[in-house]
C-alpha cells in the first residue's frame, strides 16, 4: 500500500475546550513559539522512533521473504505489487486534495462535517477508478508484459488482484488518513503501522517452512492487515470528531465536487509522477532486466525507503505549520518554515546516506548474504537520487500552500514523468537496465531545480537564500563523516564491527558537524533554549 504519515496540531474535539486554555496560557509570543517547537520535535521524535521500528521490521522480514520465495519469485511479487499499485496516483492526489481542504476550510463544526462527508463521496467515486483502471489495465500488464516466469504468473495475477482490492479500500478511506494528518496524530499511525510491520515478520519466517502457495498467503496476510489498519484510524477519528461519520447523503455534493475535483485534477499529475518513480521504476526494471533486476530494485527502494520516510518526517511534520501560515496571511514564515523542511530533511537523509552508501556491500552481506554485487549499485544510485529529491521537497510543500497547484503540478510533475520513457529508451539503448537509474537521477535534479525556480516565481530570493541555506549548509557539514567513514572502510577489512564502528563514529561527526556547519545560529540558540528547557521541567 502507498505509505502515508498520519499525524495532529489543531487538536480532537473532545480536548477541545482543554486545548483552548492550554493556549490562552501559552499567551505570549515567545512561549506561544517555544510551544511550537517543542511539539513539532515531540512529532519529529515519535516519527522517527515509527520509521526506525518499521525499518527494523522490515530488515527482519526481506531476508526471510526472499529466502522464502527466491529471488526470480521475490521479484515477480514486487513487480505484480507495484503494477497494482500504479493506481494509487489516484489516491495520492485525491488524498493531497482532502487535507489541503480540511486544514483551510474546516473551521467550524457544521462546514467540516458536511466538507468530510463531501470528500468520503469523491474518495469513493476515485476508488471505483482505481478498481476500474486497474482491472482492466493492470490485469493485461501482468498477464502480457510482466517478465515472469510461466509457471508462477496465474500466483502473480491472484497477487495483483488482491493487493488492488486492498488499494482500493485505503483510497475508500483515504479521508480519515488526512484528519489525522492534519491534528499531527503521529502516536496513532505510529502504534498502528509498527504493528502492522513486525506481524509482517513471524509471517514472512513461517513461509519458509510451508510448502503451499507463499505468495498469495503472504499477499492476503498484508492486505488484510492494511485493511484492519485503515478500519483502526478511522474508528479513531470518529472517536475524536463525530462529524466525521459517513452521512450518505451528503457524499453527493456538487459544488465541493466542482471546487476540489479542480484542484484533484491538478494534484493528479504530482501523485502520478511519485508512482512512477517508485512503483513504475519498479515494472521498468522488470521489463528491461527480468524479475531478477525488479528484485534487485525492490530491495534497494526499501533502504531508499527508510530514508526517504525519516527524512521526510520534518516535511510531514511542517506541513500543516506551512499551509496555516500562507492561510494566515504570513508568507515569510511559511517560506521560512518550508526552507527549514528542505535543509533539515536533507541533514538527516545525509545522516543515514553516508556509512550506508560506503559500507553498502557490507550491509548487504550481513543482512542477505552472498548476493549479486548489482545491488548493491541499484541502492546507491537510489539513495544518491533520494538525497537530491530531497533538497527541495520544502520548495514543493511552499508551492502547493501558495496555490500553485496548477502550475506546481504541471511543471514538476510533468518532468518527473520523463524518467519512465527517458529510462526505457536508455535501457533498450544500451541493453542495461542500471543505464536507466541514473537518467533517474539526472530527472531528478531538473525537477529539484524546477521547484525553486516556481517559488521564486512568488518568493524573489528564494534561490540565492535555498543555495546558501540549505545547499552550501548541508555539503559543509557532509564532509566530515564521509572522511571518516571512507577512512574506515580504506584503514579495515569488511567485518560487522567495522560496519558499526561507521555508523557510530559518522553519527557522531555528523552531529557535531551538523549543529555547527548545517545550523544557523539562530537555530543552534533555539535548540539550545528548548534542551535547557526540557532539562529544567524534567
Amino acid at each position: 500500500m502507498p505509505f502515508s504519515l498520519i499525524l495532529d496540531d489543531a487538536m480532537p474535539n473532545r480536548h477541545m475546550q482543554s486545548s483552548r486554555h492550554e493556549f490562552v496560557r501559552v499567551s505570549t509570543l515567545s512561549e506561544r513559539f517555544r510551544y511550537g517547537v517543542g511539539r513539532i520535535l515531540a512529532n519529529s521524535v515519535v516519527t522517527w522512533l515509527q520509521i526506525v521500528g518499521v525499518t527494523l521490521a522490515k530488515l527482519l522480514t526481506t531476508p526471510f521473504l526472499l529466502n522464502a520465495l527466491g529471488a526470480e519469485n521475490f521479484g515477480s511479487y514486487a513487480a505484480a505489487t507495484s503494477i497494482a499499485l500504479l493506481t494509487s496516483f489516484l489516491t495520492g492526489a485525491m488524498q493531497a486534495t482532502s487535507l489541503r481542504a480540511i486544514a483551510l476550510e474546516a473551521k467550524d463544526a457544521d462546514s467540516r462535517g458536511k466538507l468530510f462527508n463531501a470528500l468520503l463521496g469523491l474518495h469513493l467515486w476515485t476508488a471505483v477508478c482505481v478498481l476500474l483502471i486497474g482491472y482492466s489495465l493492470g490485469s493485461w500488464v501482468v498477464a502480457h508484459l510482466l517478465v515472469v516466469p510461466e509457471d508462477v504468473r496465474s500466483t502473480v495475477q491472484v497477487v495483483f488482484l488482491i493487493t488492488l482490492g486492498t488499494a482500493a479500500f485505503g483510497t475508500l478511506l483515504a479521508p480519515y488518513e488526512a484528519y489525522l494528518q492534519y491534528k499531527e496524530r503521529f502516536a496513532v499511525f505510529a502504534f498502528l503501522d509498527l504493528a502492522r510491520s513486525w506481524l509482517l515478520v513471524p509471517v514472512s519466517y513461517g513461509l519458509m517452512y510451508y510448502d503451499g502457495q507463499r505468495m498469495i498467503i503472504y499477499a492476503t496476510i498484508m492486505a488484510a492487515s492494511t485493511i484492519l489498519t485503515n478500519l483502526v484510524g478511522m474508528a479513531v477519528v470518529l472517536y475524536d470528531d463525530p462529524l466525521t461519520r459517513p452521512r450518505p447523503t451528503q457524499f453527493f455534493n456538487p459544488a465541493a465536487y466542482r471546487k476540489h475535483g479542480a484542484i484533484f485534477s491538478w494534484s493528479l499529475v504530482g501523485s502520478l509522477s511519485a508512482v512512477a518513480r517508485n512503483q513504475g521504476l519498479t515494472v521498468l526494471m522488470n521489463v528491461l532486466g527480468g524479475p531478477t533486476a525488479s528484485a534487485a530494485f525492490a530491495i534497494g527502494n526499501q533502504m531508499q525507503g527508510a530514508l526517504r520516510q525519516l527524512a521526510s518526517s520534518i516535511q510531514v511534520v511542517l506541513a500543516p505549520r506551512v499551509y496555516s501560515k500562507e492561510a494566515s496571511g504570513d508568507r515569510n514564515e511559511m517560506v521560512g518554515a518550508a526552507l527549514a523542511a528542505c535543509r533539515i530533511s536533507t541533514l538527516v537523509a545525509v545522516a543515514l546516506a553516508v556509512p550506508l552508501v560506503v559500507e553498502m556491500p557490507t550491509v548487504l552481506l550481513f543482512w542477505l548474504g552472498d548476493m549479486d554485487p548489482t545491488i548493491a549499485f541499484v541502492a546507491r544510485i537510489l539513495i544518491l537520487s533520494q538525497l537530491v529529491d530531497q533538497t527541495s521537497v520544502g520548495a514543493g510543500m511552499a508551492n502547493m500552500a501558495m496555490g500553485q497547484v496548477g502550475r506546481f503540478q504541471s511543471i514538476a510533475g510533468g518532468l518527473s514523468l520523463l524518467v519512465l520513457p527517458l529510462g526505457y529508451g536508455v535501457g533498450v539503448l544500451t541493453g542495461d537496465f542500471r543505464d536507466a537509474l541514473g537518467v533517474s537521477v539526472i530527472v531528478v535534479g531538473i525537477v529539484v531545480v524546477a521547484r525553486i525556480l516556481l517559488l521564486q516565481s512568488r518568493a524573489p530570493g528564494i534561490m540565492r537564500r535555498w543555495g546558501i541555506e540549505t545547499l552550501s549548509r548541508v555539503a559543509f557539514a557532509s564532509v566530515p563523516p564521509t572522511v571518516i567513514a571512507i577512512a574506515v572502510a580504506s584503514l579495515l577489512p569488511p567485518s560487522l564491527s567495522r560496519l558499526a564502528l561507521t555508523i557510530a563514529v559518522t553519527s557522531a561527526v555528523f552531529g557535531v558537524s551538523a549543529y555547527w556547519l548545517g545550523l544557523s545560529a539562530k537555530e543552534r540558540a533555539m535548540l539550545a533554549g528548548l534542551v535547557s528547557r526540557v532539562n529544567r521541567q524534567s
